[in-house]
């Protein structure tokens, strides 16, 4: 099922598989739309385990052109590439290592260096170069994929975390906290101001936050996911029922 609201689209889905393969297609199909018109597409993508399959069942889109897309990174931990807890790894392993990527679009976030914020304009000055220049001088991402915490954070963008009043820089560096190692994570300038944004969502944790998300008052900085509300392009919120807060 699939409904307009003044937040975006939402598609309901049945669980986590169906959500994978709605959203996978979803994606390809967008791809396949700005490639129409125009020589590179930008794909910024998250971690997770939801994001995962749908990843997996991307890589089946034969008749996407992977050599003219540019892959980046929404937020990255701060662990080696091979480290499992990495997202780069799990794209990599869910996706890249099954299709016909070309290895110079692959921009992975350096997270893994010792001077984050070093680390972090080097990603900016990256995006501000390969990807074409949108509204107030901000990159516009052709395609990004964002997850839900249950604590209402999206990105590496966590409840009260000072990452959040960031307004000038496109990727910051996330401090450590308890339970979380540090990350970068590209800003909500940035995240905001892309054309295509889809938002996937599974499990029961998540419906308390999405439903703060689209409350009609609420404070963004208890629940960052709120932010979404002000994208500029089009944003897609594909869910499964217990997300939605149903329980049959």
């Amino acid at each position: 099922m699939s409904t307009l609201s003044v937040w975006g689209e939402l598609v309901a889905c049945k669980d986590a598989m169906e959500i994978a393969d709605v959203a996978a297609k979803r994606i390809a199909a967008a791809i396949e739309a700005k490639l129409r018109t125009q020589p590179l597409v930008s794909v910024a993508l998250s971690g997770g385990t939801t994001p995962r399959e749908t990843y997996a069942r991307l890589a089946l889109a034969k008749h996407v052109d992977w050599s003219k897309v540019l892959f980046f990174w929404v937020d990255e931990r701060a662990v080696p590439p091979s480290d499992s807890r990495s997202n780069y790894h799990m794209v990599d392993e869910a996706m890249l290592q099954k299709i016909p990527v070309n290895r110079n679009n692959v921009a992975r976030m350096q997270a893994d260096l010792s001077d984050l914020k070093g680390a972090a304009e080097s990603y900016e000055s990256l995006l501000r170069a390969r990807v074409a220049m949108g509204p107030n001088n901000v990159p516009q991402l052709d395609i990004l994929t964002l997850g839900v915490g249950a604590d209402g954070h999206t990105a590496s963008l966590f409840p009260h975390d000072v990452a959040l009043r960031e307004h000038q820089a496109l990727v910051t560096a996330v401090a450590p906290a308890p339970g979380r190692e540090a990350r970068l994570s590209l800003t909500f300038p940035v995240l905001l101001n892309a054309s295509n944004v889809f938002v996937v969502a599974s499990g029961s944790e998540k419906s308390k936050p999405l439903e703060r998300a689209w409350a009609a008052y609420g404070d963004e900085n208890e629940t960052p996911l709120r932010s979404l509300r002000n994208a500029t392009g089009s944003t897609t919120w594909i869910i499964d029922r217990a997300a939605g807060g149903l329980t049959r």
